[in-house]
């Protein structure tokens, strides 16, 4: 009778959240190994990918920034010496052939393969405040976010008069865009871009500005089309955007122009979001008492991954890859490779991960990750 209510037990937990509770055993179809091992970096916080261009990123907080040359197998690290303004990196983007990079002083440009970054106008009135929120460079235009509202360096001057009609030129690449010219605040946070919109994330609400008909447009808790106005993140999928706030999620159709909005109350595992993430057939979102799964077939949300399966700890970031999900947590990284229904605590090297996970990022050949331990790489075994 013991051993049936036990059964009972663990088929109810499957169910309601389509997780294995067995977190040790690893897929014998699926064994990693460490391809790189830096366990001196410590203190990563983000990394991204140039891979075209044969480059990872590495941020930190206070320490500056790193690259891994993917060809030589070899790091470059930036600091004051290597001509930085700052150390504290508020912000980060890569672009074509180079990255920007934010600080608390100023905007700083690199060109992919260079060893010192160059100051881009951070001591002129080019930029409205020193401190760079945020940072999104498309192929005309690189949009600097900051407390003060937002400067766009015209790229092409093809599209320069036009944009230049709804604000405040500085000179011929420079234009200021600020509350008075259409912003919902002026303290930007979060910048995406796509081929029609620039959605600008704020404090106090999103504004998009329409490239088609030089229009600005707010939204915010009030207005009824966001669950708060602070913006925590801002993910394009598809024919969606979806913008992440301290109360929840909300999703725009970027078509029909019409709003949703996601919370505990209609499957959201919690209203505080970590972290978003999308696959061809799902959008995940990592809360803090869980990862939310979103079919987009169905249009229904899942819990996949609670906090007990992880033993209590924190849940910290998410990467997605196709069918491969890595969660990352105070306690290790949990991974799924059957489009997130069954977890399992990631093994490398016959080792179990047990670090503090800051990062993680998958590339073409395997997944980086960055730990209180250090910093790694690590590939499949066909």
């Amino acid at each position: 009778m013991r051993n049936l209510v036990l059964l009972i037990i663990i088929f109810g937990v499957i169910l309601l959240n389509g997780c294995v509770p067995d977190s040790e055993i690893i897929d014998e179809t699926y064994v990693f190994k460490y391809d790189v091992k830096a366990e001196n970096l410590q203190g990563i916080n983000n990394i991204y990918t140039q891979e075209e261009d044969g480059f990872i990123w590495f941020t930190t907080e206070t320490q500056g920034f790193l690259s891994y040359n993917l060809k030589t197998r070899q790091w470059e690290y930036y600091d004051l010496k290597k001509g930085l303004l700052s150390m504290n990196i508020f912000s980060f983007n890569v672009g074509e052939k180079e990255v920007w990079i934010g600080t608390d002083v100023g905007l700083m440009r690199l060109e992919t393969g260079k060893s010192k970054p160059e100051n881009y106008f951070g001591s002129t009135n080019n930029l409205l405040s020193q401190k760079i929120n945020a940072i999104c460079a498309d192929k005309d235009i690189v949009w600097i976010g900051t407390p003060k509202g937002t400067t766009a360096w015209i790229k092409n001057p093809d599209i320069m008069l036009t944009v230049s009609q709804v604000s405040t030129a500085i000179d011929k690449d420079w234009i200021k865009f600020k509350k008075a010219d259409g912003l919902v605040s002026n303290n930007i946070l979060k910048i995406k871009s796509t081929e029609k919109r620039i959605y600008f994330g704020t404090n106090a609400g999103l504004t998009t500005y329409n490239k088609n008909y030089q229009e600005f447009k707010s939204y915010t808790k009030e207005s009824g089309h966001l669950p708060n106005n602070f913006i925590t993140d801002i993910l394009i999928d598809d024919s969606y955007a979806w913008i992440s706030t301290l109360e929840g999620v909300a999703r725009f159709h970027t078509g029909f122009e019409n709003w949703e909005q996601f919370n505990v109350n209609n499957g959201l595992p919690s209203n505080i979001i970590i972290k978003m993430e999308t696959s061809p057939k799902a959008l995940y979102l990592l809360t803090q008492d869980g990862l939310g799964k979103f079919e987009k077939n169905l249009n229904l949300w899942r819990t996949v991954l609670t906090k007990p399966f992880i033993l209590n700890g924190d849940f910290t970031t998410l990467a997605v890859r196709n069918n491969e999900v890595y969660v990352g947590t105070s306690l290790g990284i949990y991974y799924s490779n059957n489009a997130g229904f069954s977890f399992k605590r990631l093994v490398i090297d016959g080792q179990t991960v047990n670090n503090h996970i800051y990062s993680i990022k998958t590339d073409s050949t395997g997944v980086w990750y960055s730990s209180d331990k250090g910093t790694f790489h690590f590939v499949r075994v066909e």
